[in-house]
């Protein structure tokens, strides 16, 4: 079932899915400021490549046609071809090496992600200590 979106609304979908700007993501990508709002019709695929290096995660038919999910299992599908390729006696280290590279960029993304969301929570801690401290002083006022 495909959905009536443009690929730009389905990017844009993406990456507000990421929690990330536009500006980061087509830095990350390696695309012009302001490609994404300028978006007509479609991609190339040379810029869907970009894409997908950076992103792993997300599924270009999606992204493409509307079709399936916004987000692939990316480390059970990678780690299934590693297996299957050592499995095989194929023991080809630029493609294994390859897709390890591409598993551990997707889970140094997942790491700065995390990271970003221990600040926000430790900001809003910090927030919420100084406004318990705010309603004690009026609560003691009050008693006295």
């Amino acid at each position: 079932m495909t959905d009536n979106q443009t690929i730009k609304a389905r990017l844009l979908s993406f990456i507000a899915f990421l929690g990330i700007g536009q500006a980061k993501f087509e830095k990350k990508c390696g695309l012009a400021n302001g490609y994404v709002n300028n978006i007509r019709k479609s991609i190339t695929p040379e810029k869907l490549q970009k894409i997908a290096l950076q992103f792993p995660e997300l599924n270009p038919g999606w992204l493409m046609t509307g079709e399936g999910e916004m987000i692939r299992s990316v480390v059970n599908a990678q780690a299934q071809q590693i297996t299957n390729s050592n499995v095989g006696g194929n023991h080809n280290s630029v493609s294994v090496g390859g897709e390890t590279a591409r598993l551990i960029t997707l889970l140094e993304r997942q790491q700065e992600q995390t990271d970003e969301h221990l600040q926000i929570i430790k900001r809003r801690d910090a927030q919420i200590d100084r406004l318990l401290t705010v309603i004690e002083k009026i609560t003691d006022k009050d008693k006295n």
